[in-house]
């Protein structure tokens, strides 16, 4: 994944204040990918990859549990359909919309171990695609969030005491130089006037 961070949040504060506003549900070392600056189309392209190799998992499952028996099938049950929507050029999320359910429970079983697909994952120490989804489906949301983030950082500038104690100070200075400025003209003028009016004398 790209490297690339959004231009207004990209510190260790702002991610956390990110991943707070949206309840993000993974590990703070994954929280800086909220900033990366990928499209919604270049996220999809990871995730069609990642999901054509994802089947794989699922050839040896002897010895596995119930559950861990469930969430494989739910995987099987959607995994052709996955590989044609997401290897559309553009896919519209709500055009899928039994799809992407059926898809946010499997990567929500990933996450939680309950699946085959999750315990490679867990077992690699890497939940890296998984978040590349979550994020995917919240693309929308984290937007707004980046957007209410932006409002208050102006917000804050804009009420910091120090920053208007900062202006008043300022176009305290600038009125100064504005007053010696027109005082040294007006002495430049007057010396003008006297200089003409001994002229004419003359």
């Amino acid at each position: 994944m790209g490297e690339a961070h959004d231009a207004v949040e990209t510190d260790d504060v702002g991610h956390r204040q990110l991943a707070c506003l949206l309840d993000f549900p993974f590990a703070e070392r994954y929280q800086y990918l909220l900033n990366v600056n990928a499209n919604d189309g270049v996220r999809q392209q990871r995730l069609a990859k990642f999901w054509a190799t994802s089947c794989e998992v699922l050839s040896d499952t002897d010895g596995v549990t119930a559950v861990i028996a469930a969430g494989n099938e739910r995987i099987r049950e959607i995994y052709r359909e996955g590989i044609e929507v997401l290897g559309q050029r553009v896919v519209h999320q709500a055009m899928h919309e039994n799809f992407f359910d059926a898809l946010d429970r499997v990567m929500l079983e990933a996450r939680e171990c309950r699946n085959s697909l999750g315990i490679k994952l867990s077992g690699s120490d890497d939940m890296t695609e998984l978040v590349n989804y979550w994020i995917y489906r919240n693309s929308s949301k984290i937007s707004a969030a980046l957007g209410r983030i932006r409002v208050e950082h102006a917000l804050r500038i804009l009420c910091d005491p120090k920053i208007d104690r900062a202006l008043s100070s300022s176009d305290s200075a600038l009125q100064s130089q504005l007053e010696a400025y027109w005082a040294i003209k007006e002495k430049d003028i007057a010396t003008g006037r006297e200089l003409q009016n001994s002229l004419l004398i003359i």
